[in-house]
């Protein structure tokens, strides 16, 4: 995450405030955390932690190491998980990093990253032979907007990003496989090209965040049944061979 990143995610930031809006779709990440923890491992890593609104679930099971560069959203996580035994510590910079792992995953996190490709170079040090790097994205390049743009994102994901990773994994000869990229949820890429790109709207709040929450089942039976050209979202996994 780059210098303006950081700032947008301190507490007085715009995305900060879409992170505590978000906080309150308690059945969303919910949902996203179920979508993380067939990855896991023994020795986890969350990147980019934000809040701590994701490892809120995965630390009732599992052990992580938390990282996050804004300094008000690590100082949070520390008074958050002050108690928590699963925690096994708290780093700022990822790419710091040396504990070998078996998992590292992020939860909208990765687009926030200019060189998102040092991410999956470094992940490429640390991870144990069939580990697994986990990352859940905001999908489309059609569904960029100025909202996008003020919480500091780079990019939204789709399969010319896939090819781009793939290219770089070659290039530099990594021991990494993309095993797995695939859209989620097209009735919300609809209502955000609606609302975010056709009207403009740059912020995400409480109420839109409940809305969301309430989607949840419907979302996970079409996720489940179905296999989409697009999406709001979309899960990126690569396996260390």
């Amino acid at each position: 995450m780059d210098e303006i990143n950081k700032v947008a995610y301190d507490s007085e930031g715009d995305g900060a405030r879409t992170l505590e809006a978000l906080e309150e779709a308690v059945d969303y990440n919910r949902w996203v955390a179920d979508r993380i923890r067939p990855y896991l491992g023994s020795t986890n890593l969350e990147l980019g932690a934000g809040q701590g609104t994701i490892s809120n679930f995965i630390l009732d099971s599992h052990k992580v190491i938390l990282t996050e560069l804004a300094p008000d959203g690590l100082a949070h996580l520390k008074k958050r998980y002050a108690d928590n035994e699963n925690v096994l510590s708290y780093q700022s910079d990822f790419v710091q990093v040396t504990e070998k792992l078996d998992c590292i995953y992020s939860s909208n996190v990765i687009e926030h990253i200019e060189d998102d490709l040092s991410i999956i170079s470094h992940a490429d040090k640390v991870l144990n032979r069939g580990g697994t790097f986990f990352a859940f994205v905001p999908a489309g390049r059609w569904l960029f907007s100025e909202f996008d743009k003020v919480v500091g994102h780079f990019r939204r994901y789709d399969r010319s990003d896939v090819l781009r990773i793939q290219n770089h994994i070659n290039v530099n000869n990594l021991d990494l496989e993309i095993e797995r990229f695939e859209y989620s949820n097209p009735i919300g890429a609809l209502g955000w090209y609606i609302k975010l790109v056709l009207m403009g709207v740059v912020e995400v709040n409480k109420k839109d965040a409940l809305l969301f929450n309430k989607l949840v089942p419907f979302i996970k039976w079409l996720d489940f049944f179905f296999k989409f050209l697009f999406g709001q979202s979309a899960i990126l996994v690569i396996r260390k061979k």
